[in-house]
């Protein structure tokens, strides 16, 4: 949409694991160039370290920068941000994560904004005290601590924060202290993400839960849905039906459907809408992470039902009992899901209500043209 009001240039870093071949590599490229010239991709400096992910995260531990910051540390890209700036002269440089920050040295005094899918530090923290594991959870909540004082030594560089909620923009200020921010929401494309307009009704009982499973809260989502929620619905209904889409499901989930066949693990799909479109209720049992959940919106904008934990329900204001039902305990979950299922008349006036959500606030057109005025405004 920005694409639409100012000419973009694009450096990248390609991620193996969301491009694991030259193929992928390169359609990923097509896809971005229908709105900005793709100046420069580089592969991801932790996917070449020694050690991977792993080597990278124990020598994170050492003085210096955290995790977060060392992941994208690469001095071809810092070349490629410098070469840019002077080709390109641009008006305002965009920075897509914390994780970039440290190029804000390449750019000379030009306007800066940082943008925040999450609030990484107050992420890490929250997961820390998630964790059962007592290193993992002393390591997240170190990474946390660390990154937290990095994003207050950078954050009064940038003109502008871009956040995806008020609730972000305040964890952000409570951690760095007043800076210029501006909400800029998640989105959705209310053309291709939309209810299903023909006469075939959803397989009875049906459930359905989307999002790539090599992120930990979509992981833990589906392990709590499945440990604690999943035998309070089965034990009093036996005709259900459980569909996990997303990619990289780990053994422990995949074992799960293997032990019961009415868990259907579906791996990753190249469209999403017919199984959306399919089941009767959306569950989102997500309670971890930050950050508004892109997932909700996908749902409500094609019309279903969503079951929910407040945490996944974050920054998009949504009313318990007419937008969707929050439930923050397994009994309370079940409890929900089963009176979207055998109650038509709630759930369909929930369908209707969501869909209308979603025009009325998180369509790409208008929140697009905001954030392009608001850059415009950092050169003025």
């Amino acid at each position: 949409e920005v694409a639409r009001h100012h000419d973009l240039w694009v450096i990248a870093f390609r991620q193996r694991a969301q491009q694991p071949d030259q193929r992928a590599r390169e359609a990923a490229i097509e896809a971005i160039s229908e709105f900005a010239t793709v100046r420069q991709v580089l592969d991801l400096p932790e996917d070449k370290y020694p050690g991977g992910r792993r080597g990278l995260a124990l020598r994170s531990l050492l003085p210096g920068a955290p995790y977060t910051i060392r992941w994208g540390q690469c001095r071809h890209y810092a070349a490629a941000v410098k070469a840019a700036v002077a080709g390109f002269r641009p008006d305002v440089v965009h920075f897509d994560t914390i994780s970039l920050a440290p190029y804000l040295d390449f750019i000379g005094d030009l306007p800066a904004v940082l943008n925040h899918h999450n609030i990484e530090s107050q992420m890490l923290i929250r997961r820390a005290e998630q964790e059962a594991n007592l290193f993992k959870r002393a390591y997240f909540y170190q990474e946390g601590r660390r990154l937290a004082n990095y994003e207050r030594r950078v954050a009064r560089r940038f003109q502008a924060h871009l956040v995806c909620a008020a609730l972000d923009a305040q964890r952000l200020v409570s951690t760095v202290g007043e800076v210029r921010t501006e909400i800029v929401p998640n989105g959705v494309d209310l053309q291709y993400f939309a209810p299903d307009l023909s006469s075939t009704p959803p397989d009875p009982g049906s459930m359905i839960f989307v999002g790539g499973l090599s992120w930990y809260p979509n992981t833990s989502a589906i392990r709590y849905f499945l440990d604690k929620i999943w035998p309070l619905l089965s034990k009093t209904d036996s005709n259900l039906e459980f569909r996990i889409v997303g990619r990289n499901p780990p053994a422990d989930i995949v074992a799960a459907a293997r032990g019961d066949p009415r868990i259907k693990v579906l791996g990753f799909v190249d469209d999403i809408r017919p199984l959306v479109h399919r089941s009767m209720v959306y569950v989102c049992p997500i309670f971890d992470g930050g950050g508004t959940k892109l997932k909700m919106l996908d749902a409500m904008a094609m019309g279903k039902a969503i079951v929910a934990h407040p945490v996944a329900c974050e920054g998009l204001d949504l009313e318990h009992g007419k937008d969707v039902l929050m439930a923050s305990d397994p009994e309370t979950f079940a409890r929900y899901v089963h009176e979207l299922l055998r109650e038509p008349p709630l759930r369909h006036a929930i369908e209707r209500t969501t869909r209308s959500v979603v025009e009325q606030r998180f369509g790409f057109a208008e929140i697009g043209l905001r954030l392009a005025q608001f850059l415009e405004s950092l050169t003025e």
